[in-house]
């Protein structure tokens, strides 16, 4: 079989280019699992080049727009669609590679154009739904507060017209009509929660759905957290610059443990000091933002995100909206106990009260207490992560999966006339 996949992350590239801090781990895995198995080409936008290289047993694609300069600054200045003239381009690599199969990660961006463009068998995977993140964009923040703060540090000392959160919703309505348009006539999606199952039954009514789990980043596999016996509580959540994210949740709750005198260490990776999610934060909270007890970690490799997990009492993750979340997985799999907000397909992964606990998204006393419940009352805090490795290993066991794709891309070309 000759696959090929159009990507928004390099895959397992990112070893080429040695960058830790690449996203899109679950990719990095499913492609050294599967390339020694089918003929595997990877499509990426890489404006630098090279053009081709094989890394592995993998052949990867460079997208190279020839005026992708001018379109990361009118991007930057403006929020252009700069993906809407690239269709030739993923055309051009389709002739050449001529695969039985191309494989659709995500439908965030351009790449889901394709399915207008080929008769070749395409299936897509569900990653971030942007018609729904759209309608979750802007929590409980108010439009003058995503217009006056910049989602890029120093954007605002460079340009008349910076990009604002406001703004950045303007550019999720384009993907997200985008992705209305040229999902609704997918053949093949496949998912790996409840939610996006239900979702793509409206956005894709006429498609096939496929259930594969992902694979994760391989370090997470070979640790286990034991209870660290902290005589202060430290809680640890894997976040993001995105406003869904919900820091604004963990400002609050770490408020409302401020107030009653608890003391805590709360270490957020993926957020730096300065990243101007703080402002709009501080923006929106006022008198109630305060940064006593909270450390900023900014990003980290999966080995330093370790190191901090298996020493921290608790994992929190508190996005207003996702899918099937790697930074959750990752806590499961290494055996935390963990608390989230029942977002999107957050209540595949954590059965209340079984493996671990779910809040209301947006509800910081909740969250603040379940913090307390957990730090309380151990046995069930120990009970909970014990349950939590115990399911997450069986969802993302590296083997079950690599065998569901393949069986997959198996069935799909085989029905392809």
């Amino acid at each position: 079989m000759k696959i090929l996949w159009f990507t928004n992350t390099p895959a397992n590239a990112a070893g080429f280019f040695k960058d830790p801090t690449i996203k899109g781990g679950w990719l990095q895995g499913l492609n050294k699992e599967i390339e020694d198995k089918v003929n595997l080409h990877v499509a990426f936008f890489n404006p630098k080049g090279p053009a081709e290289f094989t890394y592995g047993n993998t052949k990867f694609h460079s997208i190279i727009p020839k005026d992708w300069k001018l379109r990361l600054i009118l991007n930057s200045f403006f929020n252009l669609d700069t993906e809407r003239n690239d269709k030739a381009l993923y055309l051009q690599i389709i002739n050449k590679v001529k695969p039985d199969l191309i494989h659709i990660h995500g439908t965030e961006n351009g790449y889901i154009s394709i399915l207008s463009e080929t008769r070749l068998p395409v299936i897509v995977s569900l990653q971030g739904i942007t018609t729904v993140i759209y309608k979750k964009h802007n929590a409980d923040f108010s439009p003058l507060q995503l217009r006056s703060v910049s989602y890029i540090s120093g954007l605002k000392m460079a340009s008349l017209l910076p990009k604002t959160y406001f703004s950045q919703k303007k550019s999720f309505l384009k993907r997200y009509l985008r992705e209305q348009k040229f999902l609704s006539s997918a053949k093949y999606v496949e998912g790996r929660t409840d939610w996006d199952k239900r979702v793509a039954s409206i956005l894709a009514p006429g498609a096939e759905y496929f259930h594969v789990d992902r694979i994760l980043r391989n370090d997470f596999y070979q640790h286990t957290w034991k209870n660290p016996g902290n005589k202060v509580l430290q809680i640890h959540s894997t976040s993001g610059a995105g406003i869904y994210k919900g820091l604004e949740t963990i400002f609050e709750a770490a408020y409302e443990l401020n107030n009653i005198g608890f003391k805590f260490n709360w270490n957020i990776a993926g957020v730096s000091k300065g990243d101007p999610i703080l402002s709009l934060v501080k923006k929106h909270l006022k008198s109630n933002y305060s940064e006593s007890g909270i450390n900023f970690l900014g990003k980290q490799s999966a080995g330093e995100l370790i190191k901090t997990m298996i020493v921290s009492d608790l994992f929190v993750m508190t996005s207003h909206i996702e899918n099937s979340p790697n930074n959750l997985a990752e806590a499961m799999v290494l055996g935390m106990p963990c608390i989230a907000t029942h977002a999107g397909g957050t209540s595949t992964y954590i059965k209340d009260g079984e493996n671990g606990i779910l809040i209301q998204d947006g509800d910081p006393w909740s969250l603040a207490g379940a913090i307390l419940e957990l730090w309380n009352n151990k046995e069930k805090a120990l009970a909970l992560a014990k349950k939590a490795k115990e399911d997450a290993l069986e969802r993302h066991s590296v083997g079950k999966i690599t065998n569901s794709m393949l069986k997959i891309y198996e069935s799909i070309i085989g029905n392809k006339d």
